[in-house]
């Protein structure tokens, strides 16, 4: 999430790589390694899900991940990240759903989001939120001059290597802004390295290191050295909200 993409316009020179390069070659390896960390940890997960709107003719259904979200001690929703394969090629499905009751307060939230990878560069992108009740629609194109976005913030174009904030994707890393998945905004981003952590999740446990990933908001994110998030946690007025890996399929 640091030392990523800006304006993607500086030449390549030995010895120097141009910023959005890192991003690139850490979502090709990512998109790799993707299929595999999730056969590896597959064993036992649900059958395949039903299809997902907006995939690509040609893509067959490859893997999911999912993770379990927790408020507190209570489990409140669940994010699953499935993937689909085209030779190389990938596109990301990201089904997100939230519901929180306590006392009178209650909250409800659905999102839904598919990005298109193409030799290991973003071509297509779209998502639909459900936020309690209001409703946001992003798309995005790659186009000559980078990638276009249409969302609630208008029509912006990021330049080109800029990566969805989205946590499958080890490469944001390396990121100095993204685009925001719920509004269609260009984020700046500030990533720290906190250290290494064991973590145990549903199914396993594993050693991870730590990084704080701060956008429009501030969340930690924990990674295997393969790029697999394992774990993300972030604040919700004074409440820790826990995104937890599970590997069991339960």
């Amino acid at each position: 999430m640091q030392d990523g993409p800006t304006d993607g316009t500086a030449p390549v020179t030995p010895g120097r790589r141009r910023s959005g390069d890192v991003v690139t070659r850490r979502t090709v390896v990512t998109t790799a390694l993707l299929a595999g960390l999730l056969a590896g940890f597959g064993a036992g997960l649900a059958p395949r899900p039903a299809a997902a709107q907006a995939v690509p003719d040609g893509y067959t259904f490859n893997q999911r991940l999912t993770y379990r979200i927790f408020r507190g001690d209570s489990r409140i929703g669940q994010t699953v990240f499935e993937v689909y394969a085209r030779g190389a090629d990938r596109t990301v499905v990201t089904r997100t759903v939230i519901k929180v009751s306590v006392l009178v307060y209650s909250y409800a939230s659905q999102h839904v989001a598919t990005e298109v990878w193409e030799n290991g560069e973003l071509v297509r992108l779209e998502t639909k939120t459900d936020d309690d009740g209001d409703a946001f629609h992003v798309e995005g194109t790659r186009v000559a001059d980078g990638f276009q976005v249409i969302g609630s913030e208008g029509t912006v174009v990021a330049p080109p290597r800029t990566p969805p904030k989205s946590f499958w994707n080890y490469g944001i890393l390396s990121a100095k802004q993204v685009i925001t998945t719920k509004r269609g905004a260009l984020a700046p981003v500030k990533t720290t390295q906190m250290g290494r952590e064991h973590i145990a999740y549903r199914g396993g446990s594993v050693d991870a290191t730590r990084f704080r990933f701060e956008t429009d908001d501030v969340i930690d994110l924990w990674y295997t050295d393969e790029g697999l998030l394992v774990k993300a946690q972030r604040d919700s007025f004074g409440s820790d909200i826990l995104y937890l890996l599970d590997t069991t399929g339960g």
